[in-house]
């Protein structure tokens, strides 16, 4: 169960198992960022089914199963998104892992269209967290998110380059979903009648 959006709730392994026909390097193992929501994706596409009208968040991992040397996966990065209550008020931690960094944005979060509420002009508009993960072999999850480095003055570009681009890739480059159209007017209130009062 996620319960964080530290490496240690997030970071899981993957396993997958396939005829051999399908799947030619057998027990390969890639290094491209994934997620749990490959998995279905992943699956229709092992089936030969059509995906489904819908929106899909996720997609194949067969192209990494063919050529696990690949590393290029959708944005080449992993999210994920966590809720938190601070001084009354509710926040979503939306994080984004790449193959150097982690990077969340706590902002507002509207959970009727199920959208961040974010300044997409200003990467420091919400709460921000950095860390870097370069050298990180998976091996100890605790050693690389020990200190928050995103609002050093040397990283300010850097931050600035991963909230485009966790706005841009975060849903999977679909955008924000359409907006909810406004309910129908209230048909107008008739005026009041004459009272009647009966008498038995």
């Amino acid at each position: 169960m996620q319960f964080t959006n530290f490496e240690l709730g997030t970071r899981i392994p993957l396993i997958i198992s396939l005829p051999p026909s399908m799947h030619p390097s057998p027990g390969s193992v890639s290094a491209a960022l994934v997620e749990e929501l490959d998995v279905f994706p992943t699956l229709l596409d092992v089936a030969g089914l059509p995906p489904p009208p819908q929106r899909l968040h996720g997609a194949s991992l067969l192209p990494l199963l063919h050529d696990p040397a690949r590393l290029a996966h959708k944005a080449n990065a992993s999210f994920s998104q966590y809720p938190r209550q601070s001084d009354g008020r509710s926040y979503m931690g939306m994080t984004m892992r790449t193959a150097d960094w982690r990077f969340t944005e706590w902002c507002g979060f509207n959970y009727s269209r199920a959208y961040p509420v974010w300044d997409e002009a200003d990467a420091f508009g919400c709460q921000l967290e950095l860390y870097p993960h370069e050298g990180d072999d998976g091996k100890n999850m605790d050693l690389f998110e020990n200190e928050n480095v995103a609002y050093e003055p040397a990283n300010r570009a850097l931050v600035e380059a991963l909230h485009k681009r966790l706005l841009r890739d975060w849903d999977n480059g679909l955008g924000a979903p359409p907006a909810v159209p406004p309910p129908p007017p209230s048909p107008p209130k008739q005026p009041a009648g004459p009272h009647v009062r009966w008498r038995h």
